[in-house]
């Protein structure tokens, strides 16, 4: 979807953050996607 817009529903205890990604593109993503993308990569770390 590179060049299209994305919406994320953000709030001062619930923000949005661009990131950056190992291939430099960057992303939009909410706290909510970030806080479950870090217990995947700790789940598959410890295994």
């Amino acid at each position: 979807m590179k060049g299209k817009q994305a919406k994320r529903k953000a709030d001062d205890n619930a923000p949005a953050y661009l990131v950056e990604q190992e291939d430099s593109s960057v992303v939009l993503k909410g706290h909510s996607e970030l806080s479950i993308t870090e217990q995947i990569r700790r789940h598959y770390a410890s295994n």
